[in-house]
């Protein structure tokens, strides 16, 4: 629904005069201290090589975020985010610019710098995966649940306004566990978790996830997690991109909707999905050193020849999901009858 606040960028699309994006993902690094069993940086990271942002270049962009008008960022990556030390100068270079950030971790880095401006974030999302530090060890490859623990609740203890959740991707791994770390990121001091099914279509080396058999045990341990909730706590089941057998489904024909976002790559890359950072087709061109050069092809022949050639059938999974179908179904072919009450 929030998309629809944005119709004046979708109306761009449709007319081919597209507006600047309004939100990017920035990845800071492209290295990574820990080995998730389902990563879906894999590959990216073999065929480019791991690697921070150049330095200085951060608050090149940020500067740059503003000079466009994008009004928001998500600080991500291939890797962890929290492995260049100018994430924190970048976080506040975009805070005083007054571009809102959000923050992608797996936690095990937070310190004392991101705790003393921790506010200047709307958002900071764990990625956590497990409800016990036996299971955290085999998602993730490395023994760091009690770490994560203590800083997660630093950062809980710090916070005012920052919005902090922890995220939980189900696997045949983890499924028993969603009752207890959802208690768990409670016991934290989090303002909510998140819960949805992990996605492995199409990711080159990483074997295809089964959920099928314990959709029963899933629903039954997401259900009970409603016990949780309070006004201070809330428990989000992302379940509208997958079917009954919690496999990631597509309710649209086209991607038309990469335009709004972008991704801003350690490699120097400008991707147009965040979802398919090194995919072959979705390079737009190098934002290093010169971040005006995206700026220069954004809108050209050249990216909606792009936009025009990506085969959803081949994409890792659609975050973007909602937004394709809005343009589908409500802009390009109004079935919402939008103008009428």
């Amino acid at each position: 629904m929030k998309g629809l606040v944005h119709k004046e960028h979708f109306d761009g699309i449709i007319s081919g005069k597209f507006l600047p994006p309004y939100c990017v993902c920035t990845d800071p690094s492209n290295y990574c201290n820990q080995a998730c069993i389902y990563c879906n940086s894999k590959q990216y990271k073999s065929d480019y090589a791991e690697s921070y942002m150049p330095e200085g270049h951060l608050l090149k962009l940020a500067s740059f975020y503003k000079d466009w008008g994008i009004q928001s960022t998500i600080i991500e990556g291939g890797g962890e985010p929290l492995t260049n030390p100018e994430t924190i100068d970048f976080i506040k270079k975009c805070y005083d610019y007054e571009i809102e950030t959000g923050l992608i971790t797996n936690g095990s880095l937070i310190d004392n710098n991101l705790l003393d401006i921790c506010d200047m974030l709307r958002f900071i999302g764990i990625s956590f995966d497990a409800g016990s530090a036996k299971t955290y060890e085999k998602i993730r490859g490395i023994q760091n649940f009690k770490t994560v623990c203590h800083n997660v609740y630093e950062l809980n203890k710090h916070k005012k306004i920052c919005d902090v959740n922890m995220k939980f991707l189900i696997h045949p791994l983890n499924y028993k566990e969603i009752y207890t770390f959802v208690a768990l990121a409670k016991n934290l001091g989090c303002n909510g978790a998140h819960i949805k099914p992990v996605a492995t279509k199409n990711i080159i080396g990483i074997d295809s996830v089964d959920l099928s058999p314990y959709i029963k045990e899933i629903n039954k341990q997401i259900e009970r997690t409603r016990q949780l909730e309070d006004e201070s706590f809330s428990v989000y089941s992302v379940m509208y991109k997958f079917d009954n057998n919690m496999q990631h489904q597509i309710k649209f024909t086209k991607c038309d909707c990469t335009p709004i976002g972008g991704v801003f790559g350690a490699d120097g890359n400008f991707w147009l999905c965040f979802n398919s950072r090194g995919v072959p087709g979705f390079r737009l061109g190098s934002h290093y050193p010169d971040p005006y050069n995206i700026k220069r092809l954004w809108s050209t022949k050249l990216h909606k020849k792009l936009i025009n050639n990506i085969n959803i059938n081949n994409c890792m999974r659609c975050g973007l999901t909602a937004y394709n179908e809005i343009i589908e179904n409500c802009i390009k072919q109004d079935k919402l009858f939008w103008k009428f009450l």
